[in-house]
């Protein structure tokens, strides 16, 4: 078994992981920020158009891509399911910051495919 062939779904799923993680910190930061704005007043009377709910009810969909994202990064590490990890870097291109991580995660990890399948068999030689 060649060992330098099997680095591309490890860094692929480093990549996904390090873009679900900025993903999920850039909208957290940005719903915590619009909720304070709401919430102090300093919108200039959109308060009683957008609600503080709404905006956790748009970025909720987004943090769960991100939560995606991370947890196909893991499944990526560990070499246990392609298709989780393939999900997660998809998932990983979504976010608007770290969007090229997570073009070549999934490049890396659509391309490993091999390092999956032959990850839980054991070799005889």
């Amino acid at each position: 078994m060649n060992t330098e062939r099997h680095w591309k779904a490890t860094a692929g799923g480093v990549m996904s992981i390090i873009a679900g993680t900025l993903h999920l910190l850039g909208w957290l930061a940005v719903a915590t920020i619009l909720n304070r704005l709401i919430g102090s007043g300093h919108l200039g009377g959109f308060e009683s158009i957008i609600p503080a709910m709404t905006v956790w009810n748009l970025v909720l969909p987004l943090l769960i891509l991100a939560v995606i994202a991370i947890i196909g990064g893991i499944f990526a590490v560990k070499k246990k399911s392609w298709k989780f990890a393939l999900a997660g870097a998809i998932c990983a291109i979504c976010s608007p910051a770290s969007w090229i991580i997570g073009v070549t995660a999934t490049v890396l990890i659509s391309i490993s495919k091999y390092e999956f399948n032959h990850s839980n068999s054991k070799s005889i030689d």
